[in-house]
Formats: C-alpha cells, sequence, structure tokens
C-alpha cells in the first residue's frame, strides 16, 4: 500500500465517531486504548472493507469499569463475551458499525477450543495469546503501530506464521488449523514450514472437538479466496481425509476453478454461491 492511502485510509479510521467517542471517554481515565488484529492488519495491506469495517479495539480497563464509562457517555454497550472481558459497544445514530472492545488478557488452562482468562495490563503479553503474527498488530489513538512479531514483513513475504510454538498455538483452540487454511489463501505466497506442517497435521485428531457450524463457516472463507494451492495442500496434509473420510477431487476443484474465472459476477448471487459449489465439487 503507498504511504498516502495508508495516511488517508488511517486517518478516515481514527475519525470515525464511534471509535471516537470511545478513545475519548476512556481517555477521560488516563486509559490506553487501541485499534487491534485484523482491522489493523487490513488498514496496513489497503484492504480495509469501507464503510462495513469489522473494527475490534483493546485496552488494560475491566469490561465492567469500560461499560459504566461508555454508557455514561451515552453508547450502548453489549456484554456480548464479558466473561473473556468482551464488550460490543453501538452509537444509537448509527446501530450499523459497532466497535468489539476487549479488556487485555492472559488465557491459561485451554481445553482447545476455551481457556480461563485473567485480565492483564501487558500489552506485549496480550499480543502472545492472539495466533498468528500478523494478527498480533495495534495501533495506537495516534496512529503508532505496534507490531511485536514483525507481522508486517511477514504479510510482505506471504508467510501464515504462528506466534511461538505452533502446536502450542493450535492445543488452545484447535479451530486455528481452519483459520491458518483461510489466511493462507488469502496472504500465504511461500510454502508451508514443516513445522507447522507436521503441527497442523497432528491436531487433525481434534477436529472432531469443533462445531460442526464452526468449521463450515471458516470452510466457505477459505473457498471465496478460489486458491488451489491451498485446497491442495489441505489434501497433502490429511484436512480433507480427517473432515470426510474419503477421497476428495482437488483435480475437479482445479477444473471448477478454470471454469468460472473471468465468470464471477455475471450473475447476481454468484459470489455468494461460489464456496458451495466449490466445496460440493471437491
Amino acid at each position: 500500500i503507498g504511504s498516502s492511502h495508508l495516511e488517508q485510509d488511517k486517518a478516515r479510521l481514527l475519525d470515525l465517531e464511534l471509535p471516537r467517542q470511545i478513545i475519548d471517554a476512556l481517555a477521560l481515565y488516563d486509559v490506553d486504548i487501541r485499534f487491534c488484529g485484523g482491522v489493523v492488519r487490513d488498514l496496513m495491506t489497503g484492504q480495509l472493507c469501507w464503510p462495513h469495517l469489522d473494527i475490534d479495539m483493546a485496552s488494560p480497563m475491566p469490561p465492567d469499569q469500560a461499560s459504566a464509562i461508555l454508557k455514561k457517555a451515552g453508547l450502548k454497550v453489549i456484554p456480548t463475551g464479558i466473561a473473556h472481558g468482551t464488550i460490543t459497544v453501538i452509537e444509537a445514530s448509527d446501530p450499523g458499525l459497532k466497535v468489539e472492545l476487549t479488556t487485555l488478557r492472559a488465557e491459561y488452562e485451554p481445553d482447545g477450543r476455551h481457556a480461563k482468562v485473567s485480565f492483564i495490563d501487558d500489552w506485549l503479553a496480550d499480543a502472545e495469546r492472539r495466533d498468528f503474527t500478523f494478527n498480533s498488530l495495534y495501533m495506537t489513538a495516534s496512529g503508532d503501530i505496534f507490531d511485536p512479531f514483525d507481522g508486517l514483513s511477514d504479510l510482505k513475504a506471504g508467510i501464515v506464521r504462528f506466534i511461538g510454538d505452533p502446536k502450542d498455538r493450535l492445543a488452545e483452540d484447535y479451530l486455528r488449523i481452519f483459520r491458518y487454511f483461510r489466511f493462507y489463501a488469502r496472504f500465504g505466497k511461500t510454502a508451508i514450514d514443516p513445522l507447522t506442517a507436521t503441527a497442523l497435521s497432528n491436531a487433525l485428531t481434534y477436529i472432531d472437538t469443533l462445531s460442526g457450524e464452526r468449521i463450515a463457516s471458516e470452510l466457505k472463507k477459505i473457498m471465496e479466496y478460489q486458491s488451489l494451492a491451498t485446497i491442495t495442500m489441505m489434501d497433502n496434509l490429511g484436512v480433507w481425509e480427517a473432515l470426510t473420510g474419503g477421497q476428495v477431487w482437488a483435480d475437479h476443484y482445479a477444473d471448477l476453478l478454470d471454469l468460472t474465472r473471468g465468470h464471477e459476477g455475471d450473475n447476481e448471487g454468484g459470489q455468494n454461491a461460489q464456496p458451495l459449489v466449490g466445496l460440493a465439487v471437491l
């Protein structure tokens, strides 16, 4: 992304009314609040989907205190995941825009899908619990970028890298198996490293602990990118075998891509149907 485009997008994001109201309300209590995760990643790659943004923010303030302050400031607050520190903040005048505000946290005693949490005030420790290096990006209210694991370099190189040991990150949440392939389909440019490949293959024995709805949601997102390299990698690592117990027709999927490329948008809704068509062909 060009520097001028980046600065324009950054200024536009920082000037959005709802995030600015949250920042201003918490600033009265000397609270450091930052944008985090996907919204920062997409900002830095020029892929923000205006005006429909998925905005995550974080602060060290406990969720109950943040809720009280934001309600006092006239904002609507929904305790969507308050046990894990997450509240959803909505402005009454623009209910289409929302912000997920999460308290900095550390996680322990994971069971492969959930973990116990403790609220903290350490930004680095909060970053360490996240999945991939480029999902641990933060941006301050003044526009400074905090990138503790060099995620921007990984994005530029097309590397999908777990933070720390892939085996440990997967054991914390086995849905990350599918998140890996989703992000590889979107950003991947290099071959998977052996340590990550082994960790993913070994984690497949635990996919039956995940709900079908969660897996289906990730599969649809994977298929949206129409990445034959990703589908083939999943086949080579045994993902499709683990899911279906039988053969997958990757060659037929390649034929489907040849047929459909250049024809997206010929009929309304074609883009929405494509992921399911791809899964059907596989």
